[in-house]
């Protein structure tokens, strides 16, 4: 009996590491696709972060194109401002007004133009 029971303990004892050996066989596969996946989500995330950057680089831009053009266009304002703030300094030059003389009523040509033409 004890040689029977030897040989059952074999046969268990190889059936636990055919066992082991498939389920050792499925997680190596298991991580493999784990690992691919990972790689996969990694790549994504990458060009995420990639396509992210490149739109804060183009939005910076962008803000810094505005700002100096609000600068230009403030500049501009103040030369503007000082040019009418020179001109309204310089005093105004009135010209001299002469008194006009009166004429000399002539009544014979007056009498001529009230009377009507035929």
């Amino acid at each position: 009996m004890s040689e029977v029971k030897k040989s059952d303990r074999l046969d268990i004892l190889r059936q636990i590491e055919e066992n082991d050996a498939k389920t050792a066989r499925a997680m190596q596969k298991r991580v493999r696709d784990l690992v691919m996946s990972v790689e996969v989500l990694r790549d994504a995330l990458n060009r995420k972060k990639q396509e992210f950057l490149e739109e804060k680089a183009r939005l910076e831009m962008e803000k810094a194109i505005a700002e100096r053009a609000k600068e230009a266009k403030r500049k501009e304002e103040l030369a503007e401002a000082k040019k009418n703030s020179e001109t309204a300094a310089q005093p105004v030059v009135v010209p001299e007004i002469k008194p006009v003389a009166k004429p000399v009523k002539n009544e014979a040509v007056e009498e001529e133009e009230d009377k009507p033409r035929p």
